[in-house]
């Protein structure tokens, strides 16, 4: 029988509101992510009942290069 971890990790919640500077530091692993760097973020609705989409580091820069200042 396989058992699973049942407590886990706290998670971010990563949703369409969350403030660019909050999702530089969840990649970088300042503050909740409890100093691990991050590869991806799954953004999800504020209920976290559907995933609408992952973002990356790359993602991020690439959105601030082309942002207009």
């Amino acid at each position: 029988m396989v058992r699973f971890q049942r407590k886990g990790r706290r998670y971010t919640v990563i949703t369409m509101a969350t403030p660019l500077e909050d999702l530089e530091a969840f990649f970088e692993g300042v503050g909740d992510s409890h100093g691990q760097k991050q590869d991806f973020a799954v953004v999800t609705d504020e209920d976290r009942r559907f995933v609408l989409g992952v973002a990356t580091k790359a993602d991020l820069e690439e959105f601030v290069k082309r942002r207009p200042a």
